[in-house]
């Protein structure tokens, strides 16, 4: 952003963080021992992250990815957590879905890879059959990582 490579946490939906260059495919957090290294130089398609001189993680670049309405309604139905003693349904909604919950406002997610949908840092993976039917998803959100929803509904994708 202006001409500024920024960083984020979680999806990057949130607030960002100036990065300095240290060399060509290496970015540091000013002022922290956290940095980024890009794999290859040019075009990156892995990242690595680090905390001094450990590794913390690997990322593989991701495609944007736009859906069709009718994709979209695939991945519309009921989901419940074991966990959480809860239902959420889920439908389509503009460009991407949408959550209902009892007692809370609609939350909008949007795709940003196969099966993968994000809200303001959170994220939920949606897995699927061997027929490749939706079976359900994993919530990963602040205090909740790996939160699974099975999907209740039978209705045909």
């Amino acid at each position: 952003r202006d001409g500024e490579l920024r960083g984020a946490l979680g999806t990057g939906t949130g607030e960002s963080f100036p990065l300095a260059p240290l060399t060509e495919t290496r970015f540091n957090i000013p002022g922290t021992g956290f940095f980024f290294d890009f794999q290859p130089a040019g075009r990156a398609t892995v990242l690595r992250s680090f905390a001094d001189a450990a590794q913390t993680g690997t990322f593989n670049r991701v495609e944007p990815t736009t859906l069709t309405s009718a994709q979209l309604r695939a991945y519309a139905g009921v989901y419940a957590s074991a966990e959480l003693d809860a239902e959420w349904a889920i439908a389509e909604h503009g460009t991407g879905l949408v959550i209902r919950r009892l007692g809370n406002g609609d939350t909008t997610v949007e795709p940003i890879a196969a099966d993968v949908f994000t809200t303001i840092g959170d994220y939920m993976t949606f897995s699927r059959d061997a027929r490749g039917a939706i079976t359900g998803f994993t919530l990963f959100a602040s205090g909740a990582r790996g939160l699974r929803f099975e999907r209740l509904d039978n209705r045909a994708n």
